[in-house]
């Protein structure tokens, strides 16, 4: 055996690291469990609950005999023998009292102290390990106080038995019970603690509901202890440090498992001990200088649990008991700081590093700079937290506590299936890898891949492959003319129609689950003869796959489809109820919900891995098992459907799935293939049968005419040269620009290949330990956002602000390995480090993007830390689109240069132009634009609408055809170049030299970018047809506009109001079918609209800010705020009647004469408006330019899904899109919201005021006046003065009833007994007064002396509640004032 010692720095700590020999480790140390169990009456039949399942831990755990101790206002000891779980359940309860818990733990020692005694007595060889498990589920309640008792149990335990290894484990029900109370128990007796990575400070239930998921984590922590043994730590010298920041010992007892007979633990010491024994046997001593960054933070964190602890158990939440601790604690923190400075920051080398080197390089500085950080992150909670609640406590001591953290923690654990809403990280972990880690994931990327890329050479035009093969010619690699025969090869196989296998499908075929007939079956039918449309056309179904391929490719099908069901078993399919899918205001589709939703899905992930192309249904990441039963036109007619079928639970057998099919769009489908899950038998139809030999015929002739190739030798031929990722690059070159990330030098294809690797295979395992190592090792480009967070976005998404995108791509990958690391990444251009980034589904890779973009691992964890800095968000699809609405909103927002030096604007070109721009091959003149252009001859001298189109050097006028002659721009801006930019922005010119009466225009990288957002977003939300729950609302949303239903609050939905834009942006053609309907959507009543709403929303945030959350507080600052706007002052209002009897009149008749005239002052408003001229400037050209994406749209034809091909295929096939953005001269908001130059102040003073007043969604949700019409202020001023007139009432309303209650008092004072009784008996009981009345008589009864006859027939009527309380405290009650009554004499 040896023990290894590094000194910490210059400290005088050491961290020891003792390795024990498998001889002395391999006898289990006796295992006795005494279990202290409350019996209190709140309790019940838990009692008896919990000693059933602790009677589990007897057979499992224990190798000695344990102890049953149960307490009320006494102790009973049930035994002390207790040897199986039989005898401990046959047991008798005892009966149930009051809480006494130092009399359970008395009981317990006892039993203890008897056993080490009997021990020492017959000189024992074997010392019994003792674990004391108390479980309570209230607060002490009876007997002495346990912060009393049990520093006096510990003494006589240090007296009595000092050598015994005892451990204490705690386990609180319910929020009543005490988490300090534990923990002093644990830092008084405990002498062997734990292993935290088996054993947690406290087991915590926040209710009776989630205990038995604590007790099952207690018992599975426990059964890890069955195999161990206590060791002890011996030094001659002292030093050894047991808790930091206590005294220095000569021992220490720490328990081992056997599979790990490792070590760690402190030494203090100018010099290390010369010499140790464990267990009475000598080990050697190694020292070392070296630093040990692992096994210092391993130690680290075992003493900040154990300073939690000490924390909690400290009296009245007091820090001052660790502060000790925490000093030495952050003496080794620091020191390992300083290590990591003197030795250097290791330099992150990302450019060309593979995923395994990313990870490695991470891992390494992980080791030195990362732990540190933590642990002193840990150490300020530690010494900043106070609160005396059981559950913050718990959530302490468990390391889970922030702001929001418990609400999302919660929410994760719902999602992960944890009832006791305790998040498990490792099981989330667990659920990631499971996803992306699959071998069947694996497959489905492999699969994806090449389609994107034979798809992508599919959309070539003749002109575009013969660039191609330019471009491979002048590259000179390989053997260029095997290369060019297979690029002919593969063209002339996706030339051919029978050569369509990879990504054919048709709507004419389908894979589904059909019911079984019977029952069931026949109830379904009767629903949807009455209400489905479809019924002659499809059986009762939940489709898996639709569209699916044709029917000649079934047998092919049915045989992929048995190899990927053989796994799945079959499953009973419970029909629960009727919902519906909202498509419009006028669509909607019922259908019957199937509970076991989790396995059809599983079921349709496992054929769509089989058919990748068939992903139309979960295209989108959400997949919605649904059994059609009609459809409905209103949501009236939904729930006529629900009532009229009064559908009952009903259960069903999901045993086979059907590959069905129709001869034409209107006739019926039948069943061709059943394939059995379970076994992968196939069956299949007579109906089948003479289609499949026709099929067979067809696929014989096409064989012929393939040139003497056979498509199999083809197929594999053509995946060789494919799946290298060869391929994939030349086409990125030629048509994308050569994009890639400018972190890791690596393209598209070549990040996404890395998912491969993410499987279980051992030969490419990497041993991930958290998703962030999974993240840094697969990653996707991206683009760098600047992100503006709130810890709100924590619950809502939507809350965060996106205040820049670049768009020069980098990797999350790479990204993740530097923000990891604590290394700063900066873009080429230079400027602030790049923390964030928005990943977007990619056109040269849409379906295999698609796939990682819509993963747990991208789409969930790495969305909620760009979102919230938390690995555990989890709100779903909500995350990715509002990184996607709020970066197009940001995006819509063009630059000026008007406050900008030239270095700002350098280093805007650069972020603009670097990685895919060129230069002059003789001046070299940059950057020159030639991105996606396949041809430099094909339209270089052409006329076009603007002037001549010139692939010419703009400054020499130097000219190539060939892209190999122009080198890539380096980065260098000729002054000239600088110049005329500058200019042109200033000046408000296009990059087209057109003069912007508007001001500035979109860059086109930025209309490139709207584009790609548009596009990824639509990817991801557009699949499933109108079966998709997503995409339907947002075709819902974008159709209020065009039918100027304008309803965008919070109330109506609407989270953040980027959702409209990107709603009407990215909506189905249909929603905006024409340019009717788009000037319908971008009227000025719907501009107006949503540029009320959005000062609406920031007025709320903003008063809600200054009142700190409180929303009363926040409404009367608006109103204030309006007030001074207009000028109304207090003597403009209305006054109340002035005499106290004399009531007031008629509020429409006040109303009707209180004045409306306001006063602006422009040096008042001037602040108030700005911000709404500003955000309504913002929204309208954001606006403004989705108008003209949307009619570019439909004035090239093909709508987004043509405009989607285009941008798969390459940069120039879309760039006519692209400029007519870059020319949309921007509409001020005079003229997007139809607003009067002459009355532009009143109308944006209206809207700041009508959004302070009306600012919460309710508010909105009425039809608010219009604010351009001049009445509307005037109303505004009128209310404002109406207020003040209210708050006099008010006033008056108190001054009233304070005159009430004195004249009421006056009156019983000087009334004899007789009228004073007919004065309270003026109703059945005295509670049955006026407050006034009330509180005016007992002041009057009390005036005369607590027993006077007054008090005694007041009371008579009183309820006993005021009897019992007056009697108890021998004094008259307290009234609504605060003040004794009996005060006034």
């Amino acid at each position: 055996m040896t023990c290894d010692l590094h000194r910490i720095g210059e400290t005088d700590f050491w961290a020891a690291n003792l390795n024990l020999s498998s001889e002395i480790n391999k006898n289990n140390t006796p295992l006795a469990l005494h279990f202290v169990i409350d019996n209190s009456g709140s309790m019940g039949g838990m009692a008896m609950e919990v000693r059933n399942i602790f009677s589990e831990l007897v057979d499992s755990v224990a190798s000695a005999p344990c102890s049953l101790t149960l307490f009320s206002q006494h102790a009973s000891l049930l035994s002390d023998q207790i040897k199986s779980s039989k005898e401990m359940i046959g047991l008798p309860m005892v009966p149930q009292g009051m809480t006494n818990i130092p009399a359970g733990v008395t009981k317990a020692m006892d039993v203890i102290t008897a056993t080490e005694m009997s021990e020492v007595l017959t000189n024992s060889s074997e010392k019994t390990h003792h674990i004391l498990i108390l479980l309570t589920d209230g607060l002490h309640n009876t007997g002495p106080a346990p912060n009393k008792e049990f520093p006096i149990i510990g003494k006589q335990a240090r007296e009595n038995i000092p050598n015994v290894q005892l451990s204490v484990i705690v386990v609180g029900i319910t929020r009543d019970s005490s988490t300090s109370m534990g923990m002093l128990l644990k830092t008084n007796i405990e002498t062997v603690p734990l292993d935290s990575s088996s054993i947690s400070n406290i087991y915590f239930a926040a209710s009776r509901s989630s205990m038995r998921s604590v007790m099952a984590k207690l018992v599975s922590g426990l059964v890890v202890l069955s195999t161990g043994v206590v060791h002890t730590i011996y030094s001659p010298d002292g030093g050894i440090l047991a808790e930091i920041g206590g005294e220095e010992s000569n021992f220490l007892s720490v328990r081992t498992n056997v599979s790990n007979p490792s070590l760690n633990f402190l030494i203090k010491g100018k010099e290390p001990p010369h010499k140790l024994e464990v267990d009475g046997n000598n080990i050697k001593v190694n020292e070392s200088d070296d630093i040990k960054h692992d096994l210092i933070a391993d130690i680290l964190a075992t003493q900040i649990d154990r300073i939690r602890v000490k924390r909690i158990a400290s009296s009245a939440g007091s820090a001052s008991c660790v502060q000790p601790a925490i000093q030495h604690l952050k003496t080794l923190v620091d020191a390992l700081d300083k290590d990591y400075r003197v030795n250097g920051r290791a330099n992150l080398m990302l450019a060309g590093a593979s995923a395994a080197e990313r990870l490695a390089q991470y891992r390494k500085i992980i080791t030195t700079v990362h732990v540190a950080r933590e642990l002193r992150n840990q150490l300020t909670d530690v010494a900043n937290f106070a609160n005396s609640c059981s559950e913050a406590q718990a959530a302490f001591l468990t390391g889970s506590g922030s702001k929001y953290a418990s609400k999302a923690l919660r929410r994760a654990a719902a999602r992960s299936g944890d009832n006791d809403g305790i998040l498990d990280p490792q099981k989330e972990f667990a659920r990631v890898r499971n996803e992306v880690g699959h071998p069947m994931f694996a497959k489905k990327m492999e699969n994806l891949l090449r389609i994107d890329t034979i798809n992508h050479l599919k959309r070539l035009s003749t002109k575009q492959i013969q660039a191609l093969k330019e471009h491979v010619k002048a590259r000179s690699i390989g053997d260029f003319h095997m290369l060019c025969e297979m690029l002919d090869l593969l063209g002339s196989l996706l030339c051919d129609d029978n050569d369509d296998s990879l990504t054919a499908k048709v709507h004419t075929s389908a894979l589904c689950w059909i019911p079984p007939t019977g029952d069931v079956f026949e109830n379904i039918q009767t629903i949807r003869t009455r209400h489905d449309k479809h019924i002659k056309r499809w059986p009762p179904h939940v489709n898996l796959l639709y569209p699916f391929v044709p029917s000649n490719e079934f047998q092919d099908a049915a045989e992929k489809i048995a190899e990927a069901v053989r796994s799945i078993k079959p499953f009973d399919v419970n029909l629960t109820e009727i919902r519906n899918f909202s498509h419009s205001k006028r669509s909607y589709t019922a259908w019957l919900n199937p509970q076991e939703a989790n396995n059809f899905i599983s079921l349709q992930a496992a054929c769509q891995a089989e058919f990748p192309q068939c992903n139309d249904l979960g295209k989108s990441g959400v997949f919605v098992p649904h059994l059609t039963v009609g459809q409905c036109t209103s949501k009236g007619s939904v729930e006529d459907l629900k009532a009229s079928a009064s559908w009952e639970p009903s259960l069903s057998r999901c045993g086979d799935i059907c590959l069905i099919s129709r001869k034409g769009q209107d006739e019926p489908f039948e069943i061709h293939w059943r394939v059995e899950l379970g076994t992968g038998k196939c069956e299949v139809s007579p109906a089948a049968s003479s289609e499949a030999k026709a099929a067979a015929e067809h696929q014989t002739e096409s064989a012929g005419r393939r040139n003497g190739h056979k498509f199999e030798s083809m197929k594999s031929y053509l995946q060789k040269f494919v799946d290298s990722g060869v391929l994939a690059g030349y086409l990125n070159n030629v048509f994308f620009g050569e994009r890639r990330s400018y972190l890791s030098l690596l393209n598209p294809w070549e990040h996404i290949v890395e998912w491969k690797e993410l499987g279980y295979d051992e030969k490419i395992d990497q041993g991930f330990k958290s998703q962030w190592e999974m993240l840094l090792y697969a990653g996707s480009i991206a683009y760098p956002i600047i992100v503006e967070r709130s810890a709100g976005t924590q619950m809502n998404p939507f809350q965060i602000k996106v205040k820049k995108v670049h768009t020069s791509a980098i990797d999350t990958a790479s990204l993740c390995c530097a923000n990891q690391s604590e290394i700063d990444t900066f873009g080429p251009e230079g400027g602030e480090p790049i923390k964030d980034a928005l990943v977007l589904v990619d056109p040269t890779c849409p379906m295999s993007s698609a796939k990682i973009v819509s993963s747990a691992l991208l789409g969930e964890t790495f969305t909620s830390v760009v979102l919230s800095r938390d690995l555990h968000m989890y709100t779903g699809a909500a995350m990715k689109a509002a990184l996607h609405a709020h970066s197009l909103f940001s995006c819509l927002q063009p630059e000026s240069c008007d406050e900008k030096s030239k270095s700002d604007v350098a280093a805007e070109i650069r972020r603009e132009f670097l990685g895919w721009a060129y230069q002059c091959g003789s001046c070299g003149f940059g950057p020159v634009l030639h991105g996606g252009c396949s041809s430099l001859i094909a339209h270089h001298g052409e006329h076009r609408t603007g002037g001549v189109v010139s692939n010419a050097c703009p400054s020499c006028g130097w000219f190539s055809p060939s892209l190999d002659s122009w080198k890539e721009w380096d980065g260098t801006i000729p002054e000239t170049f600088l110049v005329e930019k500058m200019s042109k922005i200033r000046n408000g010119r296009s990059e087209s030299g057109c003069k912007n009466k508007d001001g500035p225009k979109l860059l086109q990288s930025k209309a490139d970018m709207i584009l790609r957002i548009i596009y990824s977003f639509r990817k991801i939300f557009a699949g499933g047809g109108n079966n998709n729950p997503i995409r339907s609302w947002y075709n819902e949303l974008a159709s209020r506009l065009v039918e100027w239903d304008l309803r965008f609050s919070t109330q109506d939905e609407v989270d953040g109001l980027v959702q409209v834009l990107i709603a009407v942006a990215a909506c189905d053609d249909d929603v905006l079918e024409n340019n009717e309907d788009i000037e319908a959507a971008f009227a000025p009543p719907v501009v107006l609209a949503i540029v009320n709403e959005a000062c609406a929303r920031a007025a709320r945030k903003k008063f809600r800010m200054a009142a700190k959350g409180d929303n009363g507080k926040a409404k009367d600052l608006a109103a204030k705020r309006v007030t001074k706007m207009l000028g109304v002052t207090q003597e403009s209002a209305p006054f109340t009647t002035e005499s106290l009897l004399e009531s007031e009149p008629s509020l429409e008749f006040v109303k009707e004469r209180c004045s409306g005239e306001y006063d602006i002052d422009p040096e008042v408003i001037g602040c108030e408006i700005e911000w709404a001229k500003k955000l309504a400037s913002r929204w309208c050209v954001a606006l403004e330019y989705i108008k003209a994406l949307r009619k570019s749209l439909v004035k090239r034809g093909g709508g987004w899904e043509r405009l989607e091909q285009d941008m798969e295929t390459s940069l120039e096939d879309y760039d006519d899109v692209v400029h007519d953005l870059t020319v949309t001269p921007a509409r001020t908001y005079l003229e997007a919201c139809d607003i009067d130059e002459a009355h532009v102040d009143r109308t944006f003073v209206t809207i700041a005021a009508q959004a302070f007043l009306n600012n919460k969604g309710a508010d909105r949700g009425v039809n608010l006046p219009d604010v351009r019409d001049g009445k509307t202020l005037r109303d505004i001023a009128r209310d404002m003065r109406m207020r003040i007139y209210m708050e006099r009432v008010g006033e008056k309303m108190t001054q009233w009833k304070n005159e009430g209650e004195r004249m009421v008092f006056l009156k019983a004072r000087v009334a004899d007994i007789g009228q004073y009784a007919e004065m309270v008996s003026a109703r059945q009981h005295v509670h049955g007064l006026t407050k006034e009345d009330f509180w005016g008589l007992w002041e009057a009864a009390v005036g005369d002396g607590h027993n006077s006859e007054k008090v005694r027939t007041f009371l008579e009527t009183a309820c006993n509640e005021f009897r019992l309380k007056y009697a108890a405290e021998g004094e008259v009650p307290c009234s609504k004032k605060g003040k004794k009554k009996g005060s006034r004499g």
